[in-house]
Formats: structure tokens, C-alpha cells, sequence
């Protein structure tokens, strides 16, 4: 997209690119180093547009405005991307049934790209870590996936299953407590509770997720601690923490990704995941601007 139309692009574009109704968009225009921000009328779960790759800066509005939903429009799935945002804020409920197929069914433009779930496994302690690891990655070389993209599937889901089992279980309302300790030889959930491992791609994307049955993650903390590791630095963030943990983990999850989404049913369940690109070096991979979705939703709701 030239500089030119990327001008000329307003919030009656961005509606007309969508095929479902949604009018509520914050957009940042670059301009010489000065930041402009857009807000729509309704400023109820805008979707913020941006044409950086400043994730700090779209943590610090996410944090401040409130805004869950955050696209790069100079990703060849931006249209994609922003057809599911406007879909997961009108019917999150749908999300929670079949994650992966909530993500991938967005990406409509992408037509005779098959999504397909080729892992999925559940889990009730803590030394069953390995065995997860293990299955993913053979699963994983049979498809036939590049070594790199193996290598960080399987340490996001590493991240994911310990977050489930030694936090998830164990978290107050802030979030405030740092978990079970994890010198701990095992941890086993409490009866009929286990966590969810999966794992789903299409010709282009991977989709590395975890749901846990507990709900308690609290997603505006969440943000805090992601924004803070961006502001410090990571090992600053960690020497600087005393409760609630540095937000490490989840920062890491982020630069990871290439969409990073958090999504809680109140008091239910959480379901944490990461969209990678398949046919993507490490690098390219790493430069690649992020888009993330939070989900805060609570049965009964819409």
C-alpha cells in the first residue's frame, strides 16, 4: 500500500472493507515522528489500526484506552485480521467453542486454506510437561514443519502448560499472587480439572494454544505487566517485580507470535494462543509486526 493511500484511508475505508457491520476503530497515523489518534464515536472495544511496528507504544493505548483489539495494516492478512476482530467482539461465546476455527474462519480471503486440528490433549499435573513437548514435536515433524517453527511451538507451549498448572489454579482477582512454587516435583489439579493442549494450522499459519478450566486470568493486569517488560526491559522488569510475577513469561509469548490472543470466560476458563507463520524465517519471523487479541467475556454476556 503507497504512502498515498494509506493517507487517503479513513474509518469509512476500514467499514468498507468489512462484510459485517462494525463502525468503532482507533487508528495511529505516523507523520513525521507525531502521533495522530483516531477515535471512533462509540469508543466501547475499539479495534486500534496501526502502520508502526511499535509495540510498545500500541501496549501503552491498549493499557490506557482500554483496547483489546490491535492489527498492523502492512500484514498481508490485515484484512483477515480485521474481519476476526470485529468477530470476536460481536460473538465471543463462539470463540470459546472451537478457538482455532474461530481464528482461522476469519481469515476468509485465504480461500482453499483448509484448517485442520492435529494435536489436542489433556493434562492434569505438572511432570506430564515432558510427554506434551514430546507429542507435540512428532506431530509436529510428521506434518513436515520447518525445525525453527517446531522449536518455538514448542517452547510457547512449554510457557503455556506451566502457566495452566502452576498459576491458572491458584490466582486471586488482581492476579497478585506469584503461583504455586515451582521447585515443587509435581503438581496434580484438582479432581476431574485437567488443561488442554492444542494445536491447529492451515497452509499458511500455525495456531499453538492452551486451554485451563479456571478463568481467573486477569487480562488488564496482564497488559500492565506486558507494558512494563516493553518500557524496563525484561531483566529489568524481572529485578524490579515483588508480587505477582514480571510478566516475563507473557511478554515472551508476545515476541514470539505473530498474533498473540488471551481470552477469559470469567471464573470458566482461559485460553491463551499464538498464531505463527509457517513459511517465515526466524528473523522475518521476529521483525514482523504483532497483532494481538484480548477477550474478556462472562457466561450469560452476549
Amino acid at each position: 500500500m503507497s504512502n498515498t493511500a494509506k493517507k487517503k484511508q479513513n474509518k469509512t475505508d476500514y467499514l468498507e472493507l468489512l462484510d459485517i457491520p462494525f463502525k468503532n476503530f482507533i487508528k495511529i497515523v505516523h507523520e513525521n515522528d507525531l502521533k495522530n489518534v483516531i477515535v471512533s464515536l462509540d469508543p466501547t472495544q475499539p479495534i486500534l489500526i496501526t502502520d508502526g511496528s511499535l509495540t510498545q507504544e500500541n501496549f501503552t493505548l491498549a493499557t490506557e484506552k482500554n483496547i483489546d483489539h490491535s492489527i498492523n495494516e502492512n500484514r498481508s492478512d490485515f484484512l483477515d485480521e480485521l474481519h476476526c476482530s470485529a468477530k470476536l467482539i460481536q460473538n465471543p461465546k463462539d470463540f470459546f467453542k472451537d478457538p482455532v476455527k474461530a481464528m482461522f474462519d476469519s481469515h476468509s480471503s485465504k480461500q482453499g486454506s483448509e484448517s485442520e486440528l492435529i494435536y489436542n490433549q489433556t493434562f492434569n499435573q505438572s511432570n506430564m510437561k515432558r510427554s506434551m513437548a514430546n507429542g507435540v514435536e512428532a506431530v509436529l515433524t510428521q506434518a513436515h514443519f520447518p525445525k525453527s517453527t517446531i522449536r518455538i511451538a514448542v517452547s510457547v507451549l512449554d510457557e503455556l502448560f506451566t502457566n495452566a498448572i502452576y498459576n491458572a489454579p491458584y490466582m486471586d482477582d488482581e492476579n497478585l499472587s506469584s503461583g504455586a512454587e515451582r521447585s515443587i516435583n509435581n503438581i496434580i489439579l484438582p479432581e476431574g480439572k485437567h488443561i488442554e493442549i492444542f494445536v491447529g494450522k492451515n497452509d499458511t499459519d500455525i495456531i499453538v494454544g492452551c486451554r485451563d478450566p479456571f478463568g481467573s486470568l486477569n487480562i488488564d493486569y496482564i497488559k500492565e505487566k506486558i507494558l512494563n517488560c516493553y518500557k524496563v526491559g525484561a531483566s529489568d522488569a524481572m529485578n524490579l517485580t515483588t508480587v505477582g510475577g514480571a510478566g516475563i513469561g507473557t511478554y515472551l509469548l508476545v515476541e514470539a507470535s505473530a498474533t498473540y490472543i488471551a481470552a477469559v470466560n470469567e471464573g470458566k476458563e482461559t485460553i491463551v494462543m499464538a498464531s505463527l507463520p509457517i513459511k517465515m524465517s526466524n528473523k522475518k519471523r521476529s521483525e514482523y509486526p504483532k497483532n494481538y487479541h484480548f477477550i474478556k467475556y462472562k457466561e450469560g454476556d452476549k
